[in-house]
Formats: C-alpha cells, structure tokens, sequence
C-alpha cells in the first residue's frame, strides 16, 4: 500500500490491518518510551475511501489528483485525502525532527469510512483495538472557512449528528399499464416524497450550535450578523431561523434534524404497475434527538394507509 510504503521509506515501522479482502488499515505509532502509554497517546486518524464517482460526469480524472488553477480536483481531496495526507506529513516531521514526545502519536488511516462496512472502525476497533488505543484523536470534521479569498475563521468540530435512514414503502394493485389504477404505488410514494422534501423539522439550539453562532456572528456581514444574533428572540426568532436556514446549508443542518431522500426504487419493466415502490431517507439526528420521534412526525405528515415507514439497520457511518 502506498502509505506504508511511504512511511516504510522514513524508517517508521507500519502494519496493515486486514479485515477484509482489498481493504486494508494502516497503522504506525511513534512512542514516547518502551512502552506504550495508550492512555495519553494521540491518534491521528483520517480515511483512504471516498464515495462513487461517475467518471462521464467529471472534466479530469476523478482519480488523477491533477492539479488546476491551484486547485488539486480529484475524488477524496477534501474528504479525506487532504486530512490523510496532513497527518501523515505531521508524522513524518515529528520523526525527523527526532522531538521530545510527551506522549505517544499514532497514525491510523482507515479503508470504510463512508459505508461502514466490514473494514469500518466499529470493526478495526472490535478486532485490533490494542494496535491504536489512545484517549484523544483527531479526526475529520472541522473545516476552514473562506471569504473572498481570505480565512474568515477555522471551525473545529465539538459534537456530531447520529445518522439514520428510514425506508419510505408504498404498496398498491399490480397490472398493466394500459389500465392504471388509483393505487399505483408509484404515485402514493411519489406524493409521500414530496411532503417529505418539502417538510422541516423544528428548530433545536444545542449547547454547542448556540456557541458557534455567538462567535460566527461578529464575523459575518451586518445583515447575516442580525439575523443570526435574532434567532432566540421572542419577535423575530421564526423569522430570523428561516432567513438563516435559507443562508446556507450547513446552518439548516446545524439547527434541525434533516431527512433527504436518497435512492428511489420501484418497476421492473416500461408497461406494468409494480407492486410496491420504495425511497430511502438518509436522517441526521441532533445530539439528544430520537429516530423514533422523527419517524412518528413523518407517519403523521405522510397520512396514507397505502404507505409504510420504517427504519433500516446500520445506517453507515459517513
């Protein structure tokens, strides 16, 4: 693998942790003293994987990592790539250095971050737990903001939504499609998705979303800034979380649950009325938040018999 090799290339000693044919964690550690202090180790950790990509759909390589208008384009280079290839320059360095360490520092990169599957770290941490044990990580999840060119401010992430997907099931009379019935599958769900799409949940303020907006809004323009200080208020509190929902979507995730339908499935050929027809609902729960509870509003938003809602294990980890 590429990373150990170039890890192996600076005398640092790295191991493969194999959980599953073609996927393959790697693992190195840099300790303070003979002997490990998994206790006070830092671990820096990052992912290999990315998501699918349509190649038709890119202008470049979406492999190539090629470098244009000082851009690096290619899959993974913000999520995770970027982050794998920082740690491990910060490893290499810290071994060249030869610094003092005060603690041991692992590097980790891992092989199924986006679908948690049977190279996960739910896995990697159930099998080989001793190989990366630590009591602090640094992980994905901050980003840096920028404005006009400029770094408007560095966020660091504190807290993370749970995810969860829930099946979206309609099911109706099956036949020819030259004699369409009213309880074509198709419509129920397709009337169900829209109301879905076009639904919000309420407004949460965690510890944490209520702080990053205190310091956010100092450094956004006057109008945003207004807003954003607004959101709390007894008079323009409704009015002040739309306009900043509307602003941006990260905002809108930071202040609710979301549901976003995802994969649409119904019909196996152009002239018969199918059965049943399914949509997937990707759900970011807020910390504190239930699935159950979002699935109770959902069933009363929806209101047809002809349609199911249920929720799907193991929803990833991405």
């Amino acid at each position: 693998m590429y990373v150990a090799g170039v890890l192996a290339k600076e005398g640092i000693k790295a191991e493969l942790l194999d959980l599953t044919p073609g996927r393959s964690a790697v693992v190195a550690r840099l300790q303070r003293s003979a002997m490990a202090e998994s206790s006070r180790a830092l671990l820096l950790v990052a992912h290999l994987d990315t998501v699918p990509v349509d190649k038709s759909r890119w202008s470049v390589d979406p492999f190539g990592g090629v470098i244009k208008d000082g851009y690096i384009y290619g899959r993974g280079a913000i999520d995770d790539k970027g982050m794998l290839a920082a740690n491990l320059a910060v490893f290499i360095e810290l071994k060249r250095s030869m610094a003092h360490l005060n603690r041991d520092v692992i590097f980790l990169a891992t092989a199924d971050e986006e679908t948690g599957g049977d190279a996960s770290m739910r896995m990697l941490i159930a099998r080989h737990w001793d190989k990366f044990a630590a009591g602090f990580a640094i992980n994905e999840g901050g980003n840096v903001f920028v404005n006009k060119g400029k770094v408007q401010y560095t966020g660091v992430q504190a807290s993370e939504k749970v995810a969860a997907n829930i099946a979206v099931i309609a099911r109706g009379t099956s036949g020819h499609a030259s004699q369409p019935t009213k309880d074509n599958p198709v419509i129920h769900l397709a009337a169900a998705v829209e109301k879905i799409g076009n639904y919000s949940a309420p407004v949460h303020f965690t510890s944490i979303v209520r702080r990053y907006f205190e310091g956010l809004a100092p450094l956004e323009d006057d109008e945003i800034g207004k807003w954003i200080r607004s959101m709390e208020t007894p008079d323009r509190g409704e009015h002040a979380q739309r306009v900043i929902s509307d602003a941006s979507p990260l905002w809108n995730s930071m202040l609710r649950d979301t549901i976003a339908p995802t994969v649409l499935t119904a019909g196996f050929a152009n002239n018969v009325i199918p059965p049943e027809a399914r949509a997937n609902l990707n759900v970011r729960l807020l910390p504190g938040d239930t699935i159950d509870v979002v699935l109770n509003d959902l069933n009363k938003l929806v209101n047809d018999p002809q349609v199911r809602l249920e929720v799907q294990p193991n929803a990833g980890l991405a």
